[in-house]
């Protein structure tokens, strides 16, 4: 019961983010950037190196290296 709680609290706290979230995606004024990426490739609570390198080799895989 605490988990079904704590899960029903977390996911009721971060409805209304997510819905902004994605308003301001489907907005005409978003445009996608790039990933977050820290130069020095520490992977930081504020880097997405990781996400960057798993694009990369799976791009590879497909044959698109660009």
């Amino acid at each position: 019961r605490l988990v079904s709680d704590d899960w029903e609290n977390t996911v009721a706290e971060d409805f209304g983010i997510v819905e902004s979230v994605q308003r301001g995606v489907a907005s005409r004024g978003y445009t996608p950037g790039p990933l977050i990426e820290d130069p020095s490739g520490v992977c930081g609570v504020h880097s997405e190196n990781s996400v960057s390198h798993l694009q990369d080799l799976l791009l590879a895989s497909l044959g698109d290296e660009s």
